[in-house]
């Protein structure tokens, strides 16, 4: 489904009531300028960039300038922030996701109003999107697994504490530099029944009987715009991203997001033997069944999914949850070895040609007379030792900082 992706930008005056009348101007214009932020400040952050935009917020890289670090600031548009039900389902958001504290999930700082404007701050993780690193490579299949179980092990607890996300996507995904997958964006997020969370408007973040999540990754129910969505809905998403990230594609494809969602709900995905005949067949069993159609052929949950997910991983090697970690880090090594390396020939050769060109402009002093004879002569001698020189290249430091890369600096020496 295509949403409008549209926010209000307004420079900060130094009086609230001319901020409300320039606001007000520009409204009436049809004013949009996602840019119009940059540099200004909501009480003691500094907004620096625009990272992004979605339906009803605008996310921009800020500075905390009281506790120096670098944050996210989700900005609600003005516009929405005047309808009531918008401004709840935003609060909503804040204090479903505060109140998770899980490693893979994206921290919130704070829930902040400002002359008129509403913003959550959040942790900024730097990193690349899942969405990007599936679209710059392929995943080995011990890569993708490990990022799995980590996603897995931040649903788990999202779903522990009565939470379902609602938009699990690859976009949604932060690998952080560390190897740490983070889920992010809650926007869609809604507390269950069950769960224990004061002061929740749980109204549904769409109109009634209409789907909402992002086609490509949306459960069977959510397709048909089911208003009853529990944590079965994230483990179709889940299986989706895994799918994805071992066979380079989408298990449901279309020319629309009609076609997608048709898909979803009538077509059955390609075994993934058919792209990767040397999978695991309990592997490939455990991925089919997070994308039954019928929820209850599903696992009940993200604790479900984890704990049978971890009982396959362990069986094919992959234990211990820091050595997952280290994996996916060293994906993103060997991502950027290629550019490193060339950087660092690139280096080397003008430094080469700088050496070079500086031997060739050296020039011997002449002997002029007998009385110089000895200078002459040492003059000689070093203009033959300047004519023998050579060059040599000592091994090259590694960037990746892994030993196991250490062998590709002596390999070029």
């Amino acid at each position: 489904m295509e949403w409008e992706r549209q926010v209000v930008g307004i420079t900060a005056r130094s009086s609230i009531e001319e901020e409300t009348h320039d606001l007000s101007n520009r409204l009436d214009a049809g004013y949009n300028c996602r840019e119009g932020m940059i540099g200004e400040r909501l009480r003691h952050y500094e907004i620096l960039k625009r990272l992004g935009a979605g339906g009803q917020a605008t996310a921009y890289l800020a500075r905390d300038t009281t506790l120096h670090r670098t944050v996210v600031l989700k900005l609600l548009d003005p516009r929405m922030a005047e309808d009531e039900l918008t401004r709840k389902r935003f609060l909503r958001e804040a204090r479903l996701a505060a109140t998770l504290n899980h490693p893979n999930i994206c921290t919130i700082h704070e829930l902040g109003e400002d002359r008129g404007y509403h913003f959550i701050v959040m942790e900024y993780v730097e990193g690349e999107s899942l969405k990007a690193l599936l679209e710059r490579k392929r995943l080995a299949p011990e890569a993708a697994l490990a990022i799995a179980l980590q996603i897995a092990d931040g649903l788990a607890a999202a779903h522990r504490a009565g939470i379902v996300h609602r938009d699990l996507k690859t976009a949604n995904i932060i690998i952080a530099r560390s190897g740490r997958p983070v889920i992010l964006d809650f926007g869609l997020a809604k507390a269950l029944p069950a769960a224990a969370v004061d002061d929740l408007d749980l109204t549904q973040a769409s109109a009634l009987g209409k789907p909402f999540g992002t086609a490509s990754y949306m459960s069977p129910e959510q397709a048909r715009g089911e208003l009853t969505i529990d944590a079965r809905s994230d483990v179709f998403s889940f299986g989706i991203i895994l799918y994805e990230m071992l066979t380079g594609r989408k298990p449901f494809v279309g020319k629309g997001a009609v076609e997608i969602m048709h898909a979803i709900l009538h077509d059955a995905p390609r075994p993934i033997c058919q792209f990767m005949p040397t999978i695991d067949p309990e592997l490939e069993e455990f991925i089919m069944k997070t994308l039954k159609k019928r929820p209850e052929e599903r696992y009940a949950s993200g604790v479900e999914l984890l704990e049978h997910l971890t009982a396959v991983a362990a069986r094919l090697g992959l234990r211990d949850m820091a050595a997952v970690q280290a994996l996916v880090a060293a994906t993103q090594e060997r991502a950027s070895l290629g550019r490193q390396l060339l950087g660092s020939l690139i280096h080397v050769f003008q430094s080469m040609a700088s050496f070079i060109e500086r031997l060739g402009s050296s020039k011997e002093r002449p002997i002029g007379s007998l009385a110089d004879r000895e200078t002459g002569e040492a003059a000689l001698s070093l203009s033959q030792t300047r004519a023998k020189l050579t060059l040599a290249i000592l091994p090259l430091k590694s960037l990746t900082r892994s030993p196991a890369y250490e062998h590709f600096g002596v390999g070029l020496a």
